[in-house]
């Protein structure tokens, strides 16, 4: 199974001028808990983080820091970030995340 993360929005509501997944949560970005969980499934082999491009060097950094064990793919994210992704899968099995919850 193929996991897409939609990840090209921002936290206004939360009171952030940048990407929601990319504030911490007990320490920790809330991103970091999503591929975290990811990585311990042993359905899902892939991973595709839809995002701008603006957060690829912050999305990049978490992950070095994690050291996942599966493939791990940016996918240039947007106005219909979802169906972009699911394009890009044709073919496979997908689950997707809001980023926010495993």
């Amino acid at each position: 199974m193929y996991l897409l993360i939609p990840a090209a929005g921002m936290g206004r509501r939360m009171g952030s001028q940048r990407n929601k997944l990319l504030l911490n949560l007990l320490g920790e970005p809330l991103i970091a808990w999503t591929l975290r969980a990811a990585a311990a499934s042993r359905e899902i082999q892939w991973i595709g983080i839809i995002s701008q491009p603006e957060d690829w060097p912050d999305l990049k950094s978490i992950l070095e820091g994690l050291a996942l064990n599966k493939p791990v793919e940016m996918i240039l994210g947007g106005v219909d970030s979802p169906s972009i992704g699911s394009q890009r899968s044709t073919g496979v099995t997908l689950k997707r995340s809001t980023g926010a919850d495993p």
